[in-house]
């Protein structure tokens, strides 16, 4: 409908092809998402220009999907320059900058840079910590990726710790029963040291 209306650049069909990219990542469709990110994020190029927060949320998306797919050297380039345009468009201390930089922590993380990544999580928990409220969801996810950094480099203590509080956010923010507090339940299980 808004191709129709609007034509195929332009703000409607920027947005679209966000949601569909993002509904065929979440079932699991990483080269539908890919292609739709893609074009995505070329039309967010012609309609905004290079140094718009928008074209970094299409670098974003893509980014997460080419991670996904284990294409970590592309998925990288495209997080960098992501965040790079966040930190100019917005600043450093913005919620949407967190989310530039929890992808290249991601992407830190996924290549086995453990301690690039703990940085990068630690400063996306910074900013959250400065511009979200205390139990905010995106919060308890930030606790919860430096916790499993902290795990995989083998702090236990710390990494228990992170995942506690992640923890405690998540069964706060979130509905019962959600996923995310399931998830944060496993990985503190794991991370804990055995009692005694």
């Amino acid at each position: 409908i808004h191709e129709r209306v609007s034509g195929r650049q332009s703000d409607g069909v920027w947005h679209c092809l966000l949601r569909l990219g993002r509904s065929r990542l979440a079932r699991g469709d990483l080269q539908g998402a890919e292609a739709l990110f893609r074009e995505n994020l070329a039309i967010g190029r012609h309609l905004y220009g290079g140094a718009d927060a928008r074209v970094a949320r299409g670098l974003t998306s893509l980014a997460g999907v080419l991670r996904l797919q284990g294409r970590l050297d592309e998925a990288r380039q495209l997080a960098q320059q992501a965040a790079e345009l966040y930190r100019a468009a917005l600043g450093v201390e913005h919620r949407t900058t967190a989310q530039g930089l929890e992808e290249l922590a991601a992407v830190s993380q996924a290549r086995g840079e453990l301690l690039e990544a703990e940085r990068g999580f630690r400063e996306v928990l910074r900013i959250r910590r400065a511009v979200l409220p205390a139990t905010h969801a995106e919060t308890g996810t930030a606790l919860f990726q430096l916790g499993s950094v902290l795990h995989a480099l083998g702090r236990t203590d710390e990494a228990a710790a992170a995942l506690r509080e992640s923890l405690a956010i998540r069964r706060d923010a979130l509905a019962p029963g959600h996923a995310g507090i399931a998830e944060a339940e496993r990985a503190l299980a794991q991370a804990s040291p055995p009692p005694g």
